[in-house]
């Protein structure tokens, strides 16, 4: 599946370095070629029945990907496609404890009441990282990028965690020396699909724990979905304690949302208790509904 989901992301490239302009088409090239190259090399481990080489050319040529996405987001667009680009599924990202603060307009803080209302919401996913093999049955996937110097893991730990006797945890460590930067993520674990309907607000719950600064890194622990993408990542360099954190999505159409942990340096990260929620209506949609895409708090 990891090479099969590969090879559609790779096809799925070439249409879309026409959006961009001709300058920035150069460093997502070299990307290309070396992605063809892994799933190459992938296919031919597969021959030889050698699994497990196979599948960490596959991981490697995702994480290729996601930097190739990356650039995607963050480039502009070519001049004559920007009339016709569609909009971007919006969200809104809630700071821990600030929901309802001084900072927050008055439709975030009555869109925040009225999510607080029992019975008023449904659960899509609930876990607290207690069961293996309940997470590898329900579609949990971890995924690994060999990278030289590094050694990396993915865990139930018994380690503090914030309820019941396990947590996830994410771990990388150098084998000597310490390199002073991390290029690509060398550790992610990716949530079971989550079904969710055109304009439905989803909220994302749960519980982060990094206890020591993540080094080689800026970009920390991050923790993005698959209706926002990585431009939309929350990223924790320290926490110290379990700290909460909170993530609102508007699905643009009737699709599948999965919810990826990277750990992008060298360090340890924890997460624990997390929850996917089917939001009502707030009042402002009641009122006027916005267009597919568009979050109704500002």
């Amino acid at each position: 599946r990891t090479r099969e989901l590969a090879s559609v992301r790779l096809q799925q490239v070439l249409p879309r370095m026409r959006t961009l302009p001709a300058q920035n088409t150069l460093s997502i090239q070299p990307r290309i070629r070396s992605t063809q190259l892994l799933i190459e090399q992938c296919d031919a481990h597969l021959a030889q029945h050698n699994v497990e080489m196979a599948y960490q050319r596959a991981a490697a040529a995702n994480a290729m990907l996601d930097a190739m996405d990356l650039t995607f987001s963050h480039a502009p667009k070519h001049p004559a496609l920007l009339a016709a680009s569609a909009t971007a599924p919006t969200a809104t990202i809630v700071p821990p404890g600030e929901p309802s603060g001084s900072r927050a307009s008055r439709t975030e803080r009555i869109a925040a009441i009225s999510t607080t209302a029992p019975n008023r919401t449904t659960m899509r996913m609930e876990t607290n990282f207690e069961d293996l093999a309940e997470l590898q049955q329900t579609g949990w996937r971890p995924q690994q990028l060999p990278t030289q110097g590094l050694t990396t893991a993915v865990r139930l730990s018994p380690e503090s965690p914030y309820q019941g006797s396990y947590c996830l945890e994410l771990e990388v460590q150098p084998v000597g020396p310490a390199p002073p930067v991390v290029a690509t993520a060398p550790v992610w674990v990716s949530s079971a699909p989550i079904r969710v309907r055109a304009g439905e607000r989803v909220e994302i719950r749960g519980m982060v724990r990094v206890p020591q600064p993540v080094t080689g890194s800026i970009d920390g622990l991050q923790i993005f979905d698959s209706l926002g993408g990585m431009p939309l990542a929350m990223r924790f360099q320290q926490t110290g304690s379990w700290q909460p954190f909170r993530v609102v999505r508007v699905a643009p159409a009737d699709t599948e949302m999965i919810i990826t942990f990277a750990l992008t340096g060298l360090g340890k990260a924890q997460i624990d208790h997390l929850t996917v929620r089917e939001l009502p209506e707030s009042p402002l949609q009641a009122t006027r509904s916005p267009p597919p895409g568009i979050s109704s708090a500002r």
